[in-house]
């Protein structure tokens, strides 16, 4: 087993990690990831501020794209979702404070500020559910 714990966004050439992490399995070895989800919701909302987007992350995945990076160095993807718990937190807090703006998206403004302690962790639950939280895990197995 393989495992890179918040690792493949800092490198240079993930490639060369996934392939040589498969290199060093046997067949049937598990490779485990974790990496910010560049799709997530409070990346895609907060943008720059969100707290993932980093001057050392130089890689930012999705679960589509990271399934294809390991499917293309030879391993099968048995999962890859993004359990996170904090997305919407975040975004509530920086409309609370002033630092994010919602006042036309009115969907946003009830699940968010208005109905925040009833719909607040539901939806967290949605984004997690649906591959639209920032954080991500993704768990292959060696196929070769």
């Amino acid at each position: 087993m393989v495992v890179a714990f918040e690792v493949v966004e800092h490198l240079f050439e993930p490639k060369v990690f996934f392939s040589q992490a498969s290199r060093r399995l046997r067949k049937g070895g598990l490779l485990v990831v974790s990496c910010p989800n560049g799709l997530g919701f409070d990346v895609q909302m907060l943008r720059d501020k969100a707290l993932v987007v980093d001057p050392e992350h130089v890689n930012f995945f999705n679960p589509r794209s990271l399934t294809l990076l390991a499917e293309s160095c030879g391993y099968s993807v048995l999962i890859a979702h993004t359990p996170g718990r904090l997305d919407a937190e975040y975004v509530h807090e920086a409309i609370v404070k002033g630092e994010l703006d919602i006042a036309g998206d009115p969907f946003l403004k009830r699940a968010l500020v208005d109905e925040w302690d009833s719909l607040g962790w539901p939806f967290q639950q949605f984004l997690a559910d649906n591959g639209l939280s920032s954080h991500m895990w993704l768990a292959a197995r060696k196929t070769d």
